[in-house]
């Protein structure tokens, strides 16, 4: 009886797996069927369309051509002379219209260091400085050039702003990498860093010029400390709203340049370009000299710092973009109309472009 029951014990156990078998083959059956609904749910329908023609997503994950759209339905109501319509998506939505804004912006409160740069990307910022009547209303963006773009490289500009309370003023800067170096969009992100945190606890009574020295110094230890191969051009400023105006400071190394705009008309406050059209520049961290200049200018006016990318075609002779933007910023525009602006089209700027404008009010 023994050893029949001894042999009898093995055939039990293997009985015994038949249900735990069922049961992860079932589980494996459920697993599958729903990974097959969500990739029909999700599937990708590919078709070809002649160039030049539209396409539009809906809900639901389907798409049509233009030309599709157009003989089924009407368009939708976005695309009719870009206005949507009250009557077609409801209550919710009235007369919202797209185009040049008629209305000022809501502009908030600079309260933190802005530092904007954008190696693969466009982008920009608005806000305003000070309080009361002291205020000044900022503008700032970054555009990566077409020709990083279509070499596949990214931008090497960068900006920022931040206010300094004790001062009550704005320090701003402006930093353009230089493109022989690969890595000169870091060099110009530490530069402006740099003289942010200096600005913002440079004490009152101190000369803005002590904020370029230890800027500098950040950089040429970045660029020793990692052994990157990059260098870049500056323009700082500190604009001090008054009763009058604005008191604004300027300092520079290389060829980024500082303006103002008053009455239409734009006046150079900082370049250093070359006569002889030779693409070379003074830059950081070999040379860290800035040369300074103070000028108080009267409310209305715009000061504009900028990389060569902008400010080359704000410089030239007649220049269609000074022209241009003497009608446009009377008042501050739209961030993203300023966007566009700074991203003007034209065949011979095609480095990258940065502008920090500041209105004085």
């Amino acid at each position: 009886m023994r050893g029949t029951e001894v042999l009898a014990e093995p055939a039990r156990a293997g009985y015994d797996l038949v249900p735990l078998v069922a049961a992860l083959l079932f589980l494996v059956s459920v697993f599958a069927l729903v990974l097959w609904l969500r990739r029909r749910r999700e599937r990708v329908v590919t078709r070809s369309v002649q160039t030049g023609t539209g396409v539009v997503l809906r809900a639901g994950g389907t798409s049509r051509s233009s030309k599709q759209a157009s003989a089924g339905r009407r368009s939708p109501p976005s695309q009719q002379r870009f206005r949507l319509s009250s009557a077609k998506l409801g209550n919710p939505v009235r007369g919202l219209a797209f185009g040049p804004s008629r209305r000022r912006p809501t502009e908030p409160a600079l309260t933190s260091a802005v530092l904007i740069h954008g190696p693969w990307f466009h982008t920009v910022y608005h806000g305003y400085g000070g309080s009361g009547a002291a205020r000044v209303v900022i503008r700032a963006a970054t555009v990566r050039g077409v020709a990083h773009a279509f070499d596949g490289t990214p931008g090497q500009d960068a900006c920022g702003i931040t206010w300094n309370q004790q001062r009550q003023s704005l320090i701003a800067a402006v930093a353009d990498g230089l493109g022989s170096k690969p890595d000169s969009g870091d060099v110009a992100h530490q530069a402006v860093a740099g003289v942010l945190r200096e600005g913002q606890r440079l004490a009152a009574g101190k000369d803005f010029a002590a904020v370029l020295e230890p800027a500098a110094g950040q950089v040429r230890r970045f660029v020793e400390k990692n052994q990157v191969s990059g260098a870049t051009t500056l323009v700082l400023s500190e604009i001090r709203p008054t009763a009058e105006g604005a008191e604004v400071t300027v300092s520079g190394v290389g060829d980024s340049e500082a303006w103002f705009l008053h009455d239409g008309a734009w006046t150079v406050l900082h370049h250093e370009r070359r006569s002889d059209g030779e693409n070379v520049t003074r830059h950081l961290p070999s040379q860290a000299q800035g040369r300074a200049r103070r000028i108080r200018v009267p409310h209305g006016s715009v000061v504009v710092l900028a990389s060569d990318g902008f400010a080359g075609a704000l410089g030239m002779d007649g220049s269609p973009l000074g022209r241009e933007l003497a009608a446009r910023w009377r008042q501050p525009p739209p961030p993203v109309e300023f966007l566009a602006q700074v991203n003007f089209e034209d065949e011979f700027f095609t480095d990258d472009r940065t502008a920090v404008a500041v209105w004085i009010r």
